[in-house]
């Protein structure tokens, strides 16, 4: 992953303690950045990933979340860590790299 996304997401949100913030200096939805700085390990302040983190150690996948607590896929993956890599960075992953090879054709 881009080591200057992280850090300047770090940066941004320990001054300014705003996930807003950081999306609007990254050029990113919100929930990209709340991503962002859950995979970068920050604490982030928020009940909803209390929860989300407890039912994930218990083992539960995040449609199984969605459905327990009440709100959609989507918005539990906005909580969980990147684990492939983030879209359009400077280090792409290797399946990525893959599929743009494959698109080129």
């Amino acid at each position: 992953m881009n080591e200057k996304i992280f850090t300047h997401a770090i940066h941004k949100y320990n001054t300014t303690n705003s996930i807003k913030a950081v999306a609007s200096d990254l050029g990113v939805t919100e929930s990209k950045a709340r991503k962002i700085l859950v995979t970068a390990n920050v604490v982030i302040d928020s009940e909803t990933l209390s929860v989300i983190n407890k039912l994930t150690v218990q083992g539960l996948t995040p449609s199984e979340i969605a459905k327990k607590i009440g709100i959609t896929k989507n918005y539990i993956n906005s909580y969980l860590p990147y684990e492939k890599g983030i879209y359009n960075s400077d280090h792409p992953s290797e399946n990525s790299l893959r599929i743009k090879k494959h698109r080129l054709k």
